[in-house]
């Protein structure tokens, strides 16, 4: 992780705050750089997400259940997400290996509960894991999905 200014653009007095800090990947920061969108890109509702004051999942972007690439429902999720590079290919399969893990704790009790007796490190670890995965994200149904992503 890394510390991004979330508005780079902010005078040098005020670009410091602690409100404009927030910590990123570097992949995400490094994609983002010094970034910020124009005017008109502002009229248009492309602007960046910030995680401290919105909760962007599921009202901005969500998850195609089948590729775990994400999609924009908003000009802003859609802006976001190309910004960020939020659908290259690490992330895309570290989405796919955070759903497998959470669907084998939650969808899978019964061989959970054996697993809990056997093989209680096994679980810690997958558990461990997941706990530093990014959170799930809503995901749509395949139906709803643009045209582009059902080909996919």
């Amino acid at each position: 992780m890394e510390i991004d200014h979330f508005d780079p653009t902010q005078k040098s007095a005020v670009v410091q705050d602690y409100y404009n800090l927030l910590l990123a990947t570097r992949h995400c920061n490094s994609a983002k750089s010094d970034f910020w969108p124009t005017p008109g890109d502002l009229r248009k509702g492309l602007r960046i997400l910030n995680p401290t004051v919105e909760m962007d999942w599921g009202i901005h972007v969500v998850e195609d259940p089948k590729t775990h690439r994400l999609w924009g429902k908003t000009p802003t999720g859609t802006f976001h997400i190309r910004l960020l590079d939020l659908n290259a290919e690490h992330l895309v399969e570290e989405r796919r290996q955070r759903y497998e893990l959470h669907r084998l704790l939650h969808d899978h009790p019964v061989q959970i509960r054996t697993v809990l007796f056997e093989l209680p490190e096994a679980v810690e670890g997958i558990r461990s894991q997941l706990a530093r995965m990014i959170r799930l994200i809503p995901q749509e149904p395949q139906a709803t999905l643009p045209p582009a992503l059902l080909s996919a």
